[in-house]
Formats: structure tokens, C-alpha cells, sequence
């Protein structure tokens, strides 16, 4: 349908921004942005007193045929992707967005702001703008994010901020062990090394090999609690169901967000996108969160729903929840920048590389690191507005923290084993696997230097 192409689209186009800002400003050095975070700004200026002209230059940098399309996906990433999962041990994640006033413009600031806060749940304001406007991202980003807007930035010009922060924070599903982190050599591109700690690990992980490079997949902490009960994983709220075909429209019991106030449990990736879900019984016209099905997951799959914690049909696979940190690691040590381009120039890219299945490691071991980036509009080829960004990301044994604010197959035989050692430069990305919004993506090609 529509809404799940438009999604697909603002999924790809934050891999050819990816690809602009890491040719261009940061050439062969950490960065990190926040393609969500810039999106929602985006969009909320697109819905703003700019005029048609500014609207049209923001469709056509975000290949959006209609505001109303922007305005679909923006409340469809609101829904799933920004709610916050962290009262029931998922990821801590917030949000916000807030379009500010020059209090002396002479429009009905009122229909605005009707619109803002209605459509967009975003804050409004008429405001003196700098100092607002740095405390609010820094606020909203636990402190991560701070003087967002450098000095001269805002002048007597400027009419409207259009803003986004968003706060990220998740633990791994399976957290890493601190003893297992030893330091070891980063091979950088100028052919020498630095001595960084790795996080290391020897249990199965999400890994698939492809030609030329391969993808790690690290699921965070969906939360909710175990349960015994037979075939269902707990009676918890859970307002997305992961993979493709859910997103694709051959699941035609979901609709919009009625589905957001209903508990039902985890399903498996891997079985809804290989489209072995024929039926589920139970969404229809139960308000109340129950359900249930007396069916194993069809044919397809060959294997019924067992005990979800005795190890029967899914075990714990089942508790997969919706958001994973990827990273994609080219097999050759000065690789990054062609599989970059690679990536910006295939459509339905991220989708078609997520590995689906833990594999035995041999080796592997990944990098701890703290990037800090900021950047405007003009850097990503948007001139039409004043865009002012910044994001941090995080990683360690426990998981990730990560913060943005923006003003507006393989070949041949499988191995037994595989190996994953991120010890060369390579790219990552955090994102919400339902929808594939992309919350942040970076590149690392140096993880002594910590910025913040």
C-alpha cells in the first residue's frame, strides 16, 4: 500500500543521505545522525506558514509525493516507533517535537498551533527563540544534546524553528559480559592501529554473510514478563508486530492504531516475513487484549508454538522485540565507502540483508564507542531551510544511549562457524524493525576518539 511504499522510501533515502554526508563532510570520519529525527522536522515544516515553495522543496528532498503522505508516515513512526517501550523493560525512548513562533509575525498563530498539537502532538510556542531552544533539546535528550543551535544561528530573520529530539536508550537482549572486554587493534585507513576495547562474546549471534561484507544483527530488550502459559508470551502490551509481510498488507486483521491498545504476543521475524502467517484468530473484535489462536503457525513452517519457555517450537525466540542495532562490517579493511554506495544505490536494502538466525561464533568482537556529530541542512543538500542537527550514540556491554535533536546468498557452503570481528572501519544503524524506521545511522572509523 501507500503508507508501507512511502515508508520504504524514507528507509532508503536515509541510506543515500548516509551516503552524501559520509562522501562529503565526513569524509573518513566518525559520524552519526539521527534520519528519523530530520524526517519528523521535515515534516512538520512541510505542514507550516513557509508557503507552498518551501513545502514542495522539502517533497521533493524527501521523495514524498504529498504533505499528506509526510504527514501519514510521520504519525505511523510516532505511533510505533517513538512510543516509549520503557515502562515494561524495553527501550527508553522519547520523542518530542516543537515548532516555535517569532511572537511578532503577523499570521493566525492559532490554526498553527491547532495543527501542531493536534496532528503532531508537538509542543508550540511563541518564543524568544536561542536559549528556549537549547535548553529544550538538551532537556529531551537527557542532556546528550547540548547549545544544538550555535551563536548566530538565529538572527532577527528568523520567523520559525521547527524542532525534533529523541532519546534512545536500550539494553541489549543479551547483555555482554564486562571481564569478556578486552583491548585489542582497530586498523584504521591510514595503515596504522589504535588499542580500543572490544566487547566479546562466545554465544550464537544474529550474523549472515553476503557477498563482499557481512550484517550483525543485536536485538535490544523488548520487555515484558515470562510466562508458562501455553503457546502465548504473556498477556503484555505490545504495540507492533515485526517483519515484512505484517507491513506489506497481506495481514489484513491489523488496522492503524487500534492495534496499539491491545496486548498480543511476540511473533518471530523470520516466520511473518517468509509469509507463513495465514491466519491469526483473536485481533477482531476482542478490545480487550486477549488472544488466541488454535492453530500453530501454519503449514509452512512445519513446527506448532510450543511451551514459550521450554525450549518447544519458538522458545525464547518468541520475546524478540522490535528494535536492533545492525552493523554492517565490509570484509575488506578500506571497504566502507563502496559498501556505502552499494547500500544508497539498492533499493530495500536493509530489508534484504537482516539476518534471520543465530549462527555459532568463532570469533567476534565488536568495538565500544561514543560519537557526537552535528550538521545542517546544507550538508545533507537541503537548502531550503535552516536545519540545524546533532545526535550522539553510545554503545557498551549494557546496550545504548543515544540522543538526536534536529531544527528543522553468500557464496558457496555455509560454515559451521562464522567470524565477526569489527576491527576495521564499518557502518551501524539503530532501527525499528516493524516499520524499518531508521533512528540513527553512523559510521565508525576510529573508536579511540570519544566526542560527545
Amino acid at each position: 500500500s501507500t503508507k508501507e511504499e512511502a515508508i520504504k522510501n524514507q528507509n532508503d533515502l536515509a541510506l543515500i543521505l548516509s551516503n552524501h554526508l559520509f562522501s562529503t563532510k565526513a569524509k573518513h570520519s566518525n559520524t552519526v545522525f539521527s534520519p528519523a529525527s530530520i524526517f519528523a522536522a521535515l515534516t512538520l515544516a512541510a505542514s507550516g506558514p513557509g508557503g507552498s515553495s518551501l513545502a514542495a522543496a522539502i517533497l521533493s528532498f524527501l521523495r514524498s509525493s504529498s504533505i499528506d503522505e509526510l504527514n501519514t508516515v510521520f504519525s505511523e513512526v510516532v505511533s510505533v516507533v517513538f512510543a516509549d517501550h520503557s515502562a515494561n523493560g524495553g527501550p527508553k525512548i522519547s520523542s518530542v517535537n516543537g515548532v516555535w513562533m517569532e511572537k511578532s509575525l503577523p499570521i493566525d498563530s492559532s490554526a498553527f498551533k491547532d495543527l501542531f498539537e493536534n496532528i503532531f502532538k508537538a509542543r508550540f510556542d511563541l518564543v524568544d527563540f536561542r536559549s528556549k531552544l537549547n535548553a529544550w533539546a538538551s532537556n529531551h535528550s537527557n542532556g546528550l544534546i547540548k547549545d544544538l543551535l550555535p551563536r548566530g544561528s538565529i538572527t532577527e530573520l528568523t520567523e520559525v524553528v521547527y524542532g525534533n529530539a529523541l532519546y534512545f536508550k536500550g539494553e541489549w537482549e543479551v547483555s555482554f559480559d564486562k571481564s569478556e572486554t578486552k583491548d585489542g587493534e582497530f586498523h584504521l585507513l591510514n595503515g596504522t592501529s589504535v588499542s580500543v576495547p572490544f566487547m566479546s562474546s562466545n554465544k550464537k549471534q544474529y550474523i549472515k554473510a553476503y557477498d563482499g561484507f557481512k550484517v550483525l544483527r543485536i536485538p535490544y530488550r523488548q520487555g515484558g514478563e515470562d510466562t508458562k502459559r501455553q503457546g502465548i508470551a504473556a498477556n503484555r502490551s505490545f504495540p507492533y508486530l515485526q517483519g515484512g509481510d505484517v507491513t506489506s498488507g497481506s495481514f489484513p486483521y491489523l488496522h492503524g492504531s487500534d492495534v496499539t491498545n491491545r496486548s498480543f504476543p511476540y511473533l518471530q521475524d523470520g516466520v511473518v516475513t517468509s509469509g507463513s502467517f495465514p491466519y491469526l484468530h483473536g485481533f477482531g473484535d476482542n478490545k480487550h487484549g486477549g488472544f488466541s489462536y488454535g492453530h500453530g503457525f501454519g503449514e509452512d513452517t512445519k513446527r506448532q508454538v510450543g511451551d514459550v519457555t521450554n525450549g518447544n517450537g519458538f522458545g525464547d525466540e518468541t520475546k524478540r522485540g522490535s528494535f536492533s542495532m545492525y552493523f554492517y562490517l565490509p570484509d575488506k579493511k578500506d571497504g566502507l565507502d563502496d559498501l556505502v554506495k552499494t547500500m544508497a544505490s539498492t533499493s530495500g536494502f536493509l530489508d534484504g540483508h537482516v539476518p534471520r538466525f543465530k549462527e555459532s561464533v568463532r570469533q567476534f568482537r565488536i568495538p565500544k564507542f561514543k560519537i557526537g556529530d552535528g550538521l545542517s541542512g546544507r550538508e545533507l543538500g537541503f537548502n531550503s531551510l535552516s536545519l540545524y542537527h546533532k545526535a550522539c550514540v553510545e554503545i557498551d556491554e549494557e546496550g545504548t544511549e543515544a540522543a538526536a535533536a534536529t531544527f528543522v546468498m553468500g557464496i558457496g557452503c555455509i560454515p559451521r562457524y562464522v567470524e565477526f570481528v569489527a576491527d576495521h572501519p564499518f557502518l551501524f544503524l539503530i532501527r525499528e524493525d516493524k516499520t524499518g524506521t531508521v533512528l540513527f545511522v553512523g559510521q565508525i572509523f576510529d573508536p579511540s576518539i570519544k566526542s560527545s
